[in-house]
């Protein structure tokens, strides 16, 4: 894999990783 594809995966899962942790925290709406 190139480095591009490994850093946007690492993104994705921070983004995912904050998402179920808003989610498990409190409803967002």
């Amino acid at each position: 894999m190139d480095k591009v594809a490994l850093s946007f995966l690492l993104v994705l899962n921070l983004i995912v990783l904050v998402l179920v942790h808003q989610l498990a925290s409190g409803p967002l709406f």
